[in-house]
């Protein structure tokens, strides 16, 4: 049974690989595009007025929770990985 899915997850990477190499393109993961969204909006909430930019802020902390729960169930420490790509978005 384990040495099935050793050779199931063998497979399954190099397939990945293959995929990769084929398309000539790689889907960002692991909570790329939650931050991505949070440095955008983070830059869109200087241009919002009022009150609603205590929303844009909200949401853009929100999408950090998937990030940062990624980075913990890894045992990363989640402060250093999340500040490293986050902190430029708030300069």
């Amino acid at each position: 049974h384990t040495i099935a899915q050793l050779k199931d997850a063998v497979r399954d990477g190099l397939r990945a690989v293959t995929n990769a190499i084929e398309d000539e393109a790689v889907v960002p993961g692991a909570g790329a595009f939650e931050i991505a969204a949070h440095a955008d909006l983070v830059e869109f909430k200087k241009t919002v007025k009022g009150r609603a930019k205590l929303g844009v802020q909200a949401l853009a902390d929100a999408l950090l929770v998937v990030p940062k729960t990624l980075a913990e169930n890894s045992g990363f420490d989640v402060l250093v990985r999340c500040s490293a790509s986050v902190l430029p978005a708030h300069l």
